[in-house]
């Protein structure tokens, strides 16, 4: 599966924990190809996130390559 088709998924879990403006950024930016982007847009956003759903976010900011800040914040944000 590629980047931008794991991102998706990903953010089809999100979708009720963002606002719809930031939604459609996150979208808009993945679906050019700006996946990465999308990801830490999407993460600096977030209040909180289940157990699960930050996890898959781990994995996904891991997998992306994304930098040490990105993951820091992954990890700050509370679970639901």
């Amino acid at each position: 599966m590629d980047e931008s088709t794991q991102f998706s998924l990903l953010l089809s879990k999100l979708h009720e924990a963002l606002s719809s403006e930031v939604f459609r950024t996150c979208e808009s930016l993945n679906g050019h190809g700006e996946w990465e982007m999308a990801l830490n847009h999407c993460v600096y956003h977030l209040a909180k996130v289940p157990l699960a759903t930050k996890m898959e976010l781990m994995a996904c900011a891991q997998g992306f390559g994304s930098s040490g800040t990105v993951l820091a914040e992954i990890e700050k944000l509370p679970c639901s």
